[in-house]
């Protein structure tokens, strides 16, 4: 029989010599992987957000804003890891303000660029030119419009983004009475 001392010392030689098999196995495994890693192959797929702005006409300044917004909250998720660990891209495209260009847009952003989620179309009238083609494309929108019609009736596809005229025009005339003003005017 081997001694109790003895058995102690065979079972850590044991256990050292287990543990540095597995740690050069895995070295190896990490080496291979390597040698055959390439880096580009890795990066996941960008989450593709479209986004029809006016870059010209009368909303090209609301357009500057809510673009300049986006950057800095798209910013903001990729940071934090992105969109299930995709990073998002922002691929903007100019209505400029007008309902045939929203639609030639959203059909780029969709057909082409292959877009996960469009944000349109700044104005009402833009945004509820773009539904049938999101409606026949199946994808996400959300509509960036005041007026109620972008989104009632309820749409598969169209989701509200923000207080919208009929959400607004009532609590700002409550608050016009209340303050005794006898004229307004919303601009």
């Amino acid at each position: 029989p081997v001694p109790a001392t003895m058995r102690v010392v065979l079972r850590e030689d044991e256990a050292m010599k287990q543990a540095c098999v597995a740690a050069v196995a895995g070295l190896a495994l990490l080496g291979l992987a390597a040698a055959g890693h390439n880096p580009a192959e890795a990066a996941p797929e960008p989450f593709k957000i479209g986004w029809i702005l006016p870059q010209v006409g009368p909303l090209a300044v609301m357009g500057g804003q809510y673009q300049d917004g986006g950057q800095v909250a798209l910013q903001m998720i990729n940071a934090s890891g992105g969109f299930g660990g995709h990073p998002g891209q922002l691929i903007i495209c100019d209505s400029q303000g007008q309902e045939a260009q929203a639609v030639i847009c959203a059909k780029k952003l969709i057909n082409q660029d292959g877009v996960n989620l469009l944000l349109g179309a700044t104005g009402t009238p833009p945004t509820i030119a773009i539904e049938p083609t999101v409606a026949a494309a199946g994808v996400p929108m959300f509509a960036l419009a005041g007026g109620d019609a972008a989104w009632v009736p309820v749409k598969k596809w169209v989701f509200k983004t923000f207080a919208g005229n009929d959400d607004q025009v009532p609590a700002e005339l409550r608050f016009a009475l209340a303050k005794g003003w006898k004229n307004a005017a919303l601009i």
